[in-house]
């Protein structure tokens, strides 16, 4: 593959733009006035401090590293790639970042602009009309949604700002702040979310089971039952009631007083062992292996390096560092 460097405009524009053969153009610490269209058989790279002030109609850009920008996108206009620190500043009409990744970030997304996939670090700082964040990873933010704009997935450690009543896309693991309230447990249930064990959802309905019990349908179609301070998510009502008595319950952590980081248990023993000596309720544990892999058997010490940051974690590591005490 043939490359070619421009650091200037006018060597852009002395550019045969008609590439015979598959060719890269890179523009390093470049200021460009516009892209207009996707030309045959060249990859655009924007490295350094490269600046596009403009893309327009069907214009592509492969990769955008190091400190580059792009100012405006419009019509069908595309990044496909964003890495480092990157920064597009505006996005109007159907324009697109494919991927964003480190700490790259788009300022404005506008009209029905889309980024596809977020990951890492990367931020968008808002989002107004119909614009669209199909997924979201990792530590990956959204600082501001509003509008009718969307955020279709999110996963892991993302974060979403909102100023909206309710939230209705966001899977547990996921921290939803409102912009303009306080995160607390209170506040959010006031404009209808719910945060209860690390889990984030929106509340389609609750109603009283008795004078000390709730049921929440959450916009998942899952249900959560609240007694006091303790919750419990399951798929079913049912199982969250007989969840939330489990929690409740006495449980018999006897069995486990003489195990050793080193002692092996079946995956279901392990399973069992976590809930009785932490409570988890079934649906926490369902949705805590959903998103991770699972082997037949376990430590007690891979155990607690797994869940050190799952509900309960800290309890059941406690339990076990207080049974090495007493052997001591």
């Amino acid at each position: 593959m043939n490359k070619i460097t421009i650091k200037k405009q006018e060597e852009w524009n002395r550019l045969d733009k008609d590439f015979k053969e598959p060719t890269t153009v890179i523009f390093q610490d470049a200021v460009i006035d516009e892209l207009k269209e996707n030309y045959n058989n060249c990859s655009i790279e924007l490295r350094g401090s490269s600046m596009v002030q403009y893309m327009t109609d069907s214009s592509v850009i492969q990769y955008m590293y190091d400190s580059s920008v792009v100012k405006h996108m419009f019509g069908s206009s595309m990044v496909q790639n964003m890495r480092d620190s990157s920064v597009v500043q505006c996005m109007f009409g159907s324009s697109m970042v494919q991927n964003m990744r480190d700490s790259s970030v788009v300022q404005r997304m506008t009209s029905f602009s889309v980024v596809q996939r977020m990951t890492d670090s990367s931020v968008v700082q808002y989002m107004f009309g119909s614009s669209v964040v199909q997924c979201m990873y990792d530590s990956s933010v959204v600082q501001n949604m509003r509008g009718s704009s969307v955020v279709q997935k999110a996963f892991d450690s993302a974060v979403v700002f909102t100023g909206r009543d309710s939230v209705e896309f966001f899977d547990s693991g996921v921290t939803v702040k409102r912009r303009d309230i306080q995160s607390s447990f209170e506040t959010l249930l006031d404009h209808n979310i719910l945060r209860a064990d690390g889990i984030t959802k929106g509340i389609k309905s609750v109603r009283d089971v008795d004078e000390s019990t709730k049921i929440y349908l959450l916009d998942n179609d899952t249900y959560c039952a609240q007694r006091g301070s303790t919750f419990a998510h399951a798929k079913t009502l049912k199982m969250s009631l007989i969840d939330l008595n489990f929690k409740l319950s006495d449980r018999d952590k006897s069995q486990y007083e003489n195990l050793k980081p080193n002692d092996e248990l079946s995956f279901d023993e392990s399973v069992t062992c976590y809930r009785t000596i932490t409570g988890a309720c079934s649906g926490g544990v369902e949705d805590f292996l959903e998103r991770h892999e699972t082997r037949d058997k376990y430590t007690i010490a891979e155990i607690i390096e797994l869940t050190k940051e799952a509900y309960g974690g800290s309890m059941f590591k406690e339990f076990f560092s207080e049974k090495e005490k007493g052997n001591e």
